[in-house]
């Protein structure tokens, strides 16, 4: 019999006695229903039976109505994180396949993190703020390096040119910030992190943070002046030395120093002032 049947049943039976003993206690008096309660007694095994299968009988309504109950939040949760993960192994498997290339933007020109990033590994609020306070300190430690080490010096031309060796340090403060996302996004969002790196080097991780400071590079600040030769602006020109490899430059031009790309603010203080 199923659980659904077993209830109407139950409660049928409930609802008779009580019918029966009201009429049998206005109908026939009180000691001819106490007397008709004896009789309907004669069997407490069964009663104590009946008895226990209620708390059993109401388990099994609640399950019952449960089945129509909207998914719980945590259900949810679970089926979009699935959907998420099916979306990112498709991604890996067609840069792996060949079949595609993936540009995976981390963080943006701010140094925050990309929506599209967080949208794609799904990030919860809390792991974005955490993720965050990582990419935070990690730009923090690579400027301090690179502005510690750099040499400063003028051209004939009046441009000024800052010049920053490689600094093993910043080997470390990589590390840390690669070890930051693994522990935030887990091992099968994190190994489809590391499989999706992006193949523009604009975009990766380690352009974004300017090599964390690893890598010869030498910036040079040229004044732009207008018809009349009013300092009109300014442009920073970056060359990055790449071992191994074709060297980077990257130019790009601000008005003044609260203008200037984030990436560059380090820069500022060692500008001379007469510049």
């Amino acid at each position: 019999m199923s659980p659904r049947a077993r209830i109407v049943i139950f409660s049928g039976i409930v609802v008779a006695l009580c019918i029966g003993t009201y009429w049998l206690g206005h109908e026939r008096g009180l000691a001819d229903a106490f007397a008709s309660k004896a009789a309907t007694v004669e069997k407490p095994q069964e009663v104590s039976r009946l008895q226990a299968e209620i708390p059993q009988l109401k388990n099994e309504r609640t399950a019952l109505d449960s089945d129509n109950r909207p998914e719980d939040g945590t259900a949810a949760n679970a089926r979009a994180n699935a959907a998420a993960m099916d979306r990112l192994h498709t991604f890996v498997e067609f840069q792996q396949e060949h079949l595609a290339t993936i540009s995976l933007p981390i963080i943006n020109g701010n140094s925050k993190l990309a929506a599209g990033f967080t949208d794609l590994f799904n990030l919860t609020p809390s792991e974005t703020a955490t993720l965050q306070q990582a990419i935070d300190q990690a730009r923090q430690q690579t400027d301090q390096i690179m502005a510690t080490n750099a040499g400063v010096s003028r051209n004939a031309d009046g441009s000024v040119l800052i010049s920053v060796p490689p600094v093993a340090a910043g080997s470390s403060i990589r590390d840390g910030l690669m070890d930051a996302f693994a522990q935030i996004l887990g091992p099968d969002r994190n190994k489809a992190f590391l499989a999706l790196q992006s193949t523009d080097r604009r975009d990766s991780l380690d352009n974004m943070f300017s090599e964390f400071g690893t890598q010869q590079r030498t910036i040079t600040l040229t004044r732009q002046t207008s018809p009349r030769g009013t300092v009109s602006g300014y442009t920073l020109q970056d060359e990055v030395r790449i071992p191994d490899g074709e060297n980077s430059t990257l130019a790009i031009g601000f008005v003044d120093a609260s203008t200037i790309n984030p990436r560059f603010r380090w820069v500022i203080p060692l500008v001379p002032q007469d510049f």
